[in-house]
C-alpha cells in the first residue's frame, strides 16, 4: 500500500519502500530488501510469529502485509 507503517515497525529493518510498475502505473509499495529475501525465515525469527503476529503485520491497517509461518 505504500504507507510505510510496516517499514517503521520492523525491528530487523528488512522492509523498504520501493517504486514498482504495477497495473500500468508506478506505485510505492513496501517490499523485503533484496539482501533479506533468501534468508527471510531467519530475519523474522526474532519476532516469533508462531506465537503472535509480528509487528509489521500488526502495523498494516490495510492488511496488505501477512505472515505465512510453517516452522518444522
Amino acid at each position: 500500500m505504500g504507507c510505510g507503517r510496516c517499514v517503521a515497525k520492523c525491528p530487523q529493518n528488512a522492509f523498504a519502500l520501493v517504486t514498482e510498475f504495477i497495473d500500468l502505473e508506478d506505485m510505492t509499495v513496501a517490499a523485503i530488501k533484496e539482501e533479506y529475501r533468501k534468508k527471510i525465515h531467519y530475519t523474522c525469527l526474532s519476532c516469533k510469529p508462531e506465537t503472535l503476529l509480528p509487528p509489521c503485520v500488526l502495523a498494516c491497517e490495510a492488511k496488505a502485509v501477512w505472515c505465512v509461518w510453517n516452522p518444522k
